[in-house]
């Protein structure tokens, strides 16, 4: 699948949800049922161990939209927020990163501590 290098400033919520997922070292795999086309045709989750997960990225497993996703990396990272026109983030390097809801600006700012300013998604998230 084509990728493309990306600002993550600029990383809409697939991309985020994706890229964190990377960044945990998740199996993914990309339309692992055959759907072709639809919602459930994106990324997954695809762990094939016993009791794996196997989750579609994005739905089932959103840090960017899910607190319970993502809040447990705020609070383990100590990711602070602030509100100001929008939402600033700021993790305990002094890394900060804006986004239009707190969860958005968490993600980025983890997205920039692990994997830069910017970073390679698939094309297909954007």
């Amino acid at each position: 699948m084509k990728t493309i290098n990306v600002e993550t400033r600029n990383l809409n919520s697939n991309a985020i949800d994706w890229a964190i997922a990377t960044i945990k070292g998740f199996p993914i795999k990309y339309d692992p049922m055959g759907f072709k086309t639809g919602t459930q045709a994106g990324f997954w989750i695809w762990d094939e161990a016993i009791n794996g997960k196997m989750l579609l990225i994005g739905e089932n497993y959103s840090p960017s939209t899910s607190w319970t996703d993502g809040g447990v990396i705020i609070e383990n990272e100590g990711i602070s927020l602030i509100k100001f026109d929008g939402w600033i983030a700021k993790t305990v390097d002094g890394i900060e990163a804006v986004g239009e809801t707190p969860l958005v600006a968490a993600m980025r700012a983890y997205i920039v501590t692990n994997l830069g300013e910017s970073t390679e998604v698939p094309e297909y998230l954007l």
